[in-house]
């Protein structure tokens, strides 16, 4: 078994792979399409005049930061169609030295359980491949979908520190904390989900449990 980082990660419904500065005019549709939907969210979102040379740009950013080791980006897919419906990250030593997962959907991709489902496979490879010891999602409370996220999978909420989090829109909001040791982690929801993961050259890196009711993952 190779070791990481994982480039592609399969689940159920998902391929989570790493951004390619090919993506860059999907991306770019998904962004402009979901300007009202993310803005209260994400501080990051580009305005729609952003420049396809632009997106590019970020991308070719994004993937060297990857290929580097140094913040791990990726598209969240269908499995199906391979549309991307929106992102996952996982960035080592952010905020004062957490590892943090990160992730956002389109609006048509919301309510379906697909946050919940990358953002575990995401913590597994956290945990069993980068051999962590604590990861956390950070969110704003007001923010009720992102924060059933962690609760559903079993982190714990450390704290909702107040006045920490800055809006797109300049208003300031809380962050709320959620945590994961990794002596918690086996217990969780978040161990048992099906995850399959392979490295740049497509060599198995985590494998989906054998047993035959979980057969025909792929």
């Amino acid at each position: 078994m190779q070791t990481g980082p994982a480039y592609t990660i399969r689940t159920p419904r998902l391929v989570l792979r790493c951004f390619e500065p090919r993506d860059a005019e999907e991306l770019g549709c998904v962004l402009d399409l979901n300007q009202q939907h993310l803005r209260p969210w994400v501080d990051w979102t580009p305005d729609g005049s952003r420049s396809l040379d632009a997106r590019l740009a970020l991308l070719r950013r994004m993937r060297g930061a990857f290929d580097l080791d140094r913040d791990y980006a990726y598209a969240i897919t269908d499995k199906n169609d391979g549309v991307i419906r929106g992102a996952a990250t996982f960035t080592i030593g952010a905020y004062d030295g957490a590892n943090l997962l990160g992730y956002w959907l389109a609006a048509e991709s919301t309510g379906q359980g697909f946050a919940t489902e990358a953002t575990a496979a995401l913590a597994r490879v956290a945990f069993e491949v980068h051999l962590q010891d604590r990861v956390e999602i950070h969110c704003d409370p007001k923010n009720e979908r992102s924060a059933h996220v962690p609760k559903r999978l079993g982190f714990a909420h450390d704290a909702t520190l107040r006045g920490r989090l800055r809006r797109e829109d300049g208003v300031i909001g809380d962050r709320m904390i959620w945590s994961m040791m990794r002596d918690e982690f086996d217990t969780s929801a978040a161990a048992k989900t099906l995850v399959d993961a392979s490295d740049v050259l497509g060599r198995p890196i985590l494998e989906a449990d054998p047993k035959p009711r979980r057969s025909g993952f792929r």
